[in-house]
């Protein structure tokens, strides 16, 4: 299976400032799915790769990941 996510900056709905809001989603063998949208401060991208982990760790398919998908920022891979 594979892994994707991508920062993208929206405004807060609760105020002015800008969050993060990495969608999640895993795919590859028949799934298809969104796994969560989590709301991130802004944050160096060693915060992203972390919370992207933590999550397939919650959803109980971190055996079934082979790869992850991603663009190549350095808010997803740092410098």
């Amino acid at each position: 299976m594979t892994i994707h996510w991508d920062s993208k900056m929206m405004p807060d709905i609760y105020g002015n400032d800008v969050v993060d809001r990495p969608p999640i989603i895993i795919s590859g063998l028949g799934v298809d799915q969104l796994l969560e949208v989590p709301k991130l401060p802004r944050s160096p991208w060693r915060k992203h790769s972390c919370n992207s982990y933590n999550v397939v760790q919650e959803w109980r398919v971190i055996e079934n990941v082979k790869c992850m998908c991603f663009d190549t920022t350095t808010n997803n891979t740092g410098l």
